[in-house]
């Protein structure tokens, strides 16, 4: 009688590990992407833009892994686009977007349509959401996407911001600049002058 009640006791235990671990692994791969390689996000993509997210009242269903949000494009570079569109982001990539944002951040966005919600999505989740500053592409912990996308960017015409020059030491050096230039033009006007002057006094 021991017997049989400590089997149905470690059979009880085993079917909520098993429980467990299966509502464990769907939560995880609920939330978690694959990682895509460049090309192929770039041929998923149906839409290309640039710019960043607004992120205030949301446009999705709550039942949806997708957060439908305001986007305002800077630039299109694959499909047709208005100003402003409707972009959705993967609920649990919201908070780091929303900080990169924060830190003068945009995004480089390749978008397909997910049949589900009819938004606009992002390839692959995190895969279709290039970090951007100034232009510059910001994936230091995956190197080939990195320089694939500053490549793409190259390509269609956009390319990293040049530094504004240093005005500081424009406004030092100009005023050299001009100073050297006039000693240098009266030092030549002296040197013309006296030779003539030693010509002249060398007929008498």
């Amino acid at each position: 009688m021991c017997l049989f009640r400590n089997r149905i006791l470690w059979t009880r235990v085993i079917g909520l590990v098993l429980l467990f671990h299966v509502s464990f692994q769907a939560q995880v791969d609920a939330t978690s992407w694959i990682r895509m390689e460049p090309e192929m996000v770039v041929q998923r993509a149906q839409l290309v833009v640039t710019g960043v997210y607004a992120f205030s009242d949301s446009a999705s269903d709550p039942s949806s892994m997708w957060e439908g949000y305001n986007f305002t494009v800077s630039h299109v570079i694959k499909g047709h686009s208005p100003q402003m569109i409707t972009a959705g982001i993967d609920r649990y990539d919201q908070q780091g977007a929303v900080e990169h944002q924060n830190a003068g951040g945009e995004y480089l966005l390749f978008l397909e349509r997910d049949l589900e919600t009819n938004l606009m999505t992002p390839v692959g989740g995190p895969n279709g959401m290039v970090r951007l500053k100034d232009t510059k592409v910001q994936q230091p912990e995956d190197p080939y996407a990195q320089l694939y996308f500053t490549q793409y960017l190259a390509t269609h015409g956009i390319e990293a911001k040049q530094p504004k020059p240093n005005r500081q030491f424009d406004s030092i050096c100009s005023p050299l600049l001009l100073f050297g230039l006039v000693t240098v033009v009266l030092a030549t006007l002296g040197w013309i002058i006296r030779q003539s002057r030693l010509t002249g006094s060398k007929k008498l």
